[in-house]
């Protein structure tokens, strides 16, 4: 496995089973009372490690995981993993010659991404979807609703990005509504796409797109009138 391919692990690790980080942060654990000591976790860049005489100068600031390794082809390795202000990075070291190195240099790696990137709202929520501000309705008063962004989107952007300039893409799946319906009725579905510039990493969200208002059904009379009007408009 290459260090990419470790750190896709990873990732899919995290984003399937959270929960694995509430035991790869436990510093020590007594398995059975008959134990003399308990079983010492080799990850010594816990967070939790910062009140101990041993690791304490290894401890990092948000770091709760993941896996220790050693092997004689691939020497001592270290997937980590840690997040700071709602962003996680993955770290991956390979090849090093000891076990304090793979520490120092996971440091290293994981102080670089934390100094030059950080996590942004790129679309508010309530946003108006660009291209697409408006869907069909059927049988409404009106003919189309204004939809917007059912919440936020959120990607990681290098620091001091302006947020407005970011060369997103979006791709749109809207489907018509039928009056009468209440504000917030999903109309569709928007994808984000962005690619940080010089990473192989894209970053994707789909969020709902949703009614800005509601909206009532039409009288009888307003119906028909349309439908005529429709009727000609399309004859001619």
């Amino acid at each position: 496995m290459s260090a990419m391919d470790v750190a896709t692990l990873v990732r899919s690790i995290i984003q399937d089973h959270p929960e694995i980080l509430e035991v790869t942060s436990i510093p020590s654990f007594q398995l059975r009372a008959s134990d003399k000591e308990p079983l010492l976790n080799t990850n010594w860049m816990l967070a939790s490690n910062r009140n101990s005489t041993k690791y304490k100068q290894y401890a990092y600031e948000g770091l709760d995981g993941l896996k220790t390794g050693f092997t004689d082809s691939a020497g001592y390795c270290f997937a980590g993993t840690a997040e700071r202000d709602g962003m996680r990075l993955i770290s991956v070291v390979m090849g090093t010659e000891s076990m304090t190195k793979r520490f120092t240099e996971t440091k290293k790696v994981l102080d670089y991404g934390f100094q030059h990137f950080e996590v942004k709202q790129v679309v508010a929520e309530n946003s108006p979807a660009k291209g697409m501000e408006n869907v069909p309705v059927k049988e409404g008063v009106k003919t189309e609703v204004s939809v917007v962004t059912e919440e936020a989107v959120h990607f990681v952007v290098p620091k001091g990005t302006d947020p407005s300039q970011l060369p997103m893409k979006t791709h749109i799946e809207v489907e018509a509504l039928t009056a009468p319906f209440q504000a917030g009725i999903k109309a569709g579905t928007i994808t984000y796409t962005y690619q940080i510039e010089g990473m192989d990493q894209v970053q994707e969200k789909t969020v709902n797109l949703i009614a800005a208002e509601q909206m009532e059904k039409g009288g009888w009379f307003r119906l028909m009138f349309r439908s005529i009007l429709e009727f000609f408009t399309d004859l001619f």
